[in-house]
């Protein structure tokens, strides 16, 4: 009976001390599956803290997820700032559109508005020039684009007649191509309206 009750003790304590061993293991892998689901949640600036000062593989897996998080918040908060200053330019570009006296339309290369200002909306009547082909519009683009296709590094300036609201209108175009890598990929319309012809 005293073996039996020996034993007893001894299974109990063995099986304390292994619930210790193990809850030491499994406790600090809890905060770390706690920790992913804040950061799942948006929140980057967590961190799980070595409170035990380990040297294990517990250690190294915590120390990795701390790395993890900082890169993310890191790399989040570049992003938000780039986008920011992104906003910032659009806004500015959309201003300095806006005051100028001029109308102004960008074309992709199938001839497209692209962006246009309230100038160009007033000029051409239609607040919704969008994705529509500018030749609608002004038939004397197609000249201008086949010469700025010849010379793509000029900016090409004329005065033309057209007929813009049943009425013959004088304009001054100044045109210049857009492009990347020498590569055409869109063009640059500026209108002023001259005079009303006769």
């Amino acid at each position: 009976v005293e073996s039996i009750i020996v034993l007893s003790l001894l299974l109990l304590a063995v099986i304390w001390f292994a619930a210790i061993m193990i809850g030491d293991f499994i406790n600090p892998i809890i905060h770390v599956i706690a920790a992913l689901k804040t950061v799942k949640k948006g929140n980057y600036d967590v961190r799980v803290n070595n409170a035990d000062n380990r040297h294990d593989e517990v250690a190294d897996l915590i120390q990795s997820f701390n790395k993890m998080t900082e890169e993310i918040e890191l790399k989040n908060s570049n992003l938000l700032s780039d986008n920011h200053l992104l906003k910032n330019r659009k806004q500015f570009l959309n201003h300095i559109l806006t005051s100028m006296p001029v109308a102004i339309i960008a074309l992709d290369v199938d001839l497209k508005i692209k962006l246009s200002n309230e100038q160009a909306q007033t000029l051409f009547a239609n607040e919704n020039l969008q994705s529509s082909n500018i030749m609608l519009f002004l038939p004397e683009a197609e000249q201008l684009v086949a010469d700025l296709q010849k010379n793509p590094d000029h900016i090409i300036n004329r005065v033309i007649v057209t007929q813009l609201h049943d009425k013959s209108v004088k304009l001054l175009i100044s045109a210049t191509v857009e492009s990347k890598d020498g590569e055409i990929n869109g063009y640059i319309i500026n209108l002023f309206q001259l005079t009303q012809a006769n």
